[in-house]
C-alpha cells in the first residue's frame, strides 16, 4: 500500500479488500484527506483516511466505535448514550451541612466523605 496512489488505484484496492461491501461516499483526494465511507454489509457510516482504511485501521462489521468514550457509532451519527447525574445521597447531604457548620474546611469535608470540592460547594450554596 502506498501512500502517493491516485484516485483508480484507491477504489480499485478498496474493492478488492473489502469485496464492494465498503464505498467511498466522498470524492479521492489524497491519502490523507478524511472522508467518509459506508459499509453496506452493516449499514454504517464512517469516517477515516483512505491509507488507513486499506492498512492500518481496517473497518469491522457490527462494532461500536466509540461506546468507550460514550457514543453510540451504530449508525455513525454519534448520538450520546443516555447518561443520569448522579446524585449525593441525603445522608451525605446531611454530613456535609453538618461538618460544614462545624467549621471543617471544604477542602477537607470532601477528603473526608470522598466527594469533589466541586459537589460540596454546588450543594451548600443550593440547600
Amino acid at each position: 500500500m502506498k501512500k502517493d496512489m491516485d484516485s483508480d488505484v484507491f477504489y480499485k484496492a478498496l474493492h478488492q479488500q473489502y469485496g464492494g461491501s465498503v464505498v467511498a461516499v466522498e470524492r479521492y483526494i489524497n491519502p490523507r484527506a478524511i472522508m467518509r465511507f459506508h459499509c453496506t454489509a452493516c449499514d454504517m457510516t464512517f469516517y477515516n483516511r483512505p491509507y488507513y482504511v486499506l492498512s492500518v485501521q481496517q473497518h469491522k462489521c457490527f462494532l461500536n466505535y466509540a461506546d468507550d468514550v460514550g457514543y453510540r457509532a451504530k449508525t455513525g451519527k454519534g448520538i450520546k448514550a443516555d447518561k443520569t447525574k448522579k446524585r449525593l445521597p441525603a445522608d451525605i447531604k446531611k454530613e456535609i451541612s453538618g461538618l460544614f457548620d462545624k467549621g471543617v474546611s471544604i477542602s477537607q469535608i470532601s477528603r473526608q466523605l470522598s466527594v469533589s470540592v466541586g459537589s460540596v460547594l454546588y450543594y451548600l450554596s443550593h440547600k
